[in-house]
């Protein structure tokens, strides 16, 4: 098969990088996609934790206490102010409904203090106890009736 000259030009082997083969169409959505991905991500702090059960969220995923709240969040946290208290989505659908969350804090489900003097991580050991994503599946194949693993794991580094 041979390729054409005005094909040639344009492969992405001629080309340093994906510019030159985008349409300006094409280039503005990839750089309004950029830009909401950095926006969403990479500027936005990500260290902040639901009150009720601890665990790390986006700024914007929490949400503030409502008055219906506060009387539920009294008898589970009754030295803190439940007034000031960000919940996540699972934790405010399970107050909304009268109830307390069953990961929350009161229930035991509380991270152990940080202890002092532990070594900063190196690159290896980081990717080694960093979270991962299972999106495996087994299931079984087609003609033979074996089984498969199907999928991938995705790695979060962050």
């Amino acid at each position: 098969m041979q390729i054409g000259d005005e094909n040639a030009s344009t492969s992405t082997w001629d080309c340093a990088g994906f510019d030159c083969i985008r349409s300006s169409f094409m280039k503005t959505h990839w750089a309004a996609a950029s830009a909401r991905f950095t926006t969403t991500f990479i500027n936005s702090p990500s260290g902040n934790k639901c009150d009720v059960c601890d665990r790390l969220w986006f700024l914007r995923s929490l949400k503030p206490t409502n008055e219906k709240h506060l009387p539920l969040l009294n008898n589970a946290f009754p030295e803190e102010p439940e007034a000031d208290f960000k919940l996540c989505g699972t934790c405010k659908k399970s107050l909304d409904s009268g109830k307390l969350s069953t990961l929350s804090r009161s229930n035991g489900f509380v991270y152990p203090p940080k202890q002092h003097g532990l070594p900063a991580l190196d690159p290896i050991s980081a990717l080694l106890v960093s979270p991962r994503l299972p999106f495996m599946q087994i299931r079984r194949l087609r003609y033979d009736g074996s089984y498969g693993i199907i999928g991938r794991v995705p790695l979060c580094t962050r």
